[in-house]
């Protein structure tokens, strides 16, 4: 399983380099716009080359952790009209280095395209431009190419910005802007906002924050920054999940799965996560079983319900008869074979089905967020799996039977696809000494790196339905707490 348990994807980055590596194209969902005085400066930058058709120097200061970075590399998303995707120069300043740097910025513009193109220096702090180098900026910004050019150099120190812009200013005259420029963060009172919504946008995953690690317990204005803040928040939220990946002798995942004659995924979608298929929502289940004894026991304990399907890496699935009906044709024992056999079923090799299947699909390690869509069962299959719900193989006990058979016919697949494991029907799960009960899945996968159990439900008809739904999360819920007592995490 290549992706690996949910506990090790699991990450908050307090830089503004690793939260554009890791959030992408989200990362515009947590940035906070400058305050009307800082917004004014950056228009008068892009003013003035706009009227000049001079490039401008500006150098910057704010304390580390302010969100110099983030602003400076974010001005497109705030005035799209006036700025273009901004670029990083990195190293020493020289005229051809520079238009180099601009070169490969406007490789990526329309040719009627003359918004001003921010060029951020990386790397510098602490290193002001020497007095060439300043001579190279001022030829630079008056060449054709640099001419669009709004060069940003960030500094953490008043006084070295203050310097850099009065060095500049002898030698290239007076700026059309006034240097240098501050740069603040967002108010402290936005603070937790931000981290909030940082730490759902890097994991997708909803209330991670009842975890333990919530950032409304963070006193912002105990921080000299921004940066400060989240580089706390990030490292007791990154030790955590370290902890609890430790806390069992292997990561180990639970996957509660539908076998009808559904094929859809129906209320399930409407329980889980809508970027980690399959993976529950707690505040879901919990609302969908407002009058049951099991809805209201988890509603008391919504911090623990999160922090069960985190361990757990608590997923939903849908088995449908085109993965049940042809692996059981195919490993079943032989009763059940030969009442296959006899409603017209194919003795078929089952690895494709579950291939497409989404709990093939999870067992892979893929990590998606739509639900495998084609390949209805065929009527044979579905009257099959009908007369097997009649022949009484979905009552209490004969349904191990059934499960046996996938076990064999998900051991089958795993070893097509070359993949290590140990696949037993109900074998008991080895738990640290200090824990309180067994836990005995329908199914156990043992692989390498990780473990799965499988908990099948056999329903017969079109089960997984809107009218179910209620059911649907309270068996889930159910099995979630099963397991949350048998490993000790229930007071």
């Amino acid at each position: 399983m290549a992706q690996g348990h949910l506990l090790q994807q699991l990450y908050l980055p307090d830089r503004y380099e690793g939260l554009r590596d890791h959030l992408g194209a989200d990362l515009v969902r947590v940035l906070v716009g400058p305050p009307a005085d800082m917004e004014n400066a950056f228009l008068a930058v892009a003013q003035s080359i706009e009227t000049t058709r001079r490039g401008v120097f500006v150098p910057a200061y704010g304390l580390s952790g302010t969100g110099k970075s983030t602003l400076a590399n974010s001005l497109d998303h705030f005035y799209g009209d006036r700025f273009a995707p901004p670029v990083a120069h990195i190293g020493d300043i020289g005229d051809d280095r520079l238009e180099q740097t601009m070169g490969r910025a406007m490789a990526h513009l329309a040719t009627n395209d003359d918004r001003a193109i921010p060029v951020v220096i990386d790397g510098r702090e602490g290193e002001p431009a020497s007095g060439p180098e300043l001579a190279a900026l001022k030829r630079f910004l008056r060449t054709d190419t640099g001419q669009r050019a709004g060069v940003l150099w960030l500094e953490t120190s008043k006084e070295r910005a203050g310097t850099m812009s009065r060095a500049f200013e002898d030698i290239a005259g007076e700026s059309s802007v006034e240097l240098p420029l501050e740069i603040r963060g967002p108010d402290r009172d936005m603070w937790p906002g931000i981290a909030r919504t940082t730490l759902e946008l890097s994991n997708q995953v909803a209330n991670l924050e009842s975890l333990g690690v919530d950032p409304t317990d963070y006193e912002p204005a105990a921080f000299n920054s921004l940066g400060g803040y989240l580089a706390r928040i990030a490292s007791d939220f990154n030790a955590q999940t370290r902890e609890m990946l430790g806390e069992l002798a292997k990561p180990t995942q639970i996957v509660v799965a539908f076998a009808s004659e559904s094929r859809d995924v129906g209320p399930i979608a409407q329980l889980t996560e809508g970027h980690r298929l399959g993976l529950l929502n707690a505040h879901a289940l919990v609302g969908a079983t407002p009058g049951t004894d099991m809805g209201r026991w988890w509603s008391e304990r919504m911090g623990l319900l999160t922090s069960t399907i985190v361990r757990l890496n608590a997923r939903s699935y849908v088995l449908p008869p085109t993965v049940t009906v042809t692996a059981l044709r195919r490993a079943g024992e032989d009763e059940v074979r030969r009442l296959l056999e006899d409603h017209a079923v194919a003795d078929v090799d089952p690895v494709p089905y579950w291939q497409r299947s989404d709990l093939g699909r999870f067992m892979l390690g893929e990590e998606r967020d739509t639900p495998e869509t084609r390949g209805n069962p065929s009527e044979p299959k579905i009257a099959a799996f009908r007369q097997l719900g009649a022949a009484g193989y979905f009552s209490s006990g004969r349904d191990r039977a059934l499960n046996a058979a996938i076990a064999r016919s998900l051991a089958g697949f795993l070893s097509a696809i070359g993949q290590d494991g140990e696949v037993t029907p109900e074998k008991q799960l080895e738990t640290p000494r200090n824990h309180q009960g067994n836990i005995i899945p329908d199914i156990l996968v043992e692989e390498p790196e990780i473990r799965t159990c499988i908990e099948i439900t056999w329903r017969q008809g079109e089960w997984v339905t809107s009218s179910n739904r209620a059911a649907i999360a309270e068996y889930i819920l159910r099995k979630l707490r099963g397991y949350a007592s048998a490993l000790g995490w229930v007071a």
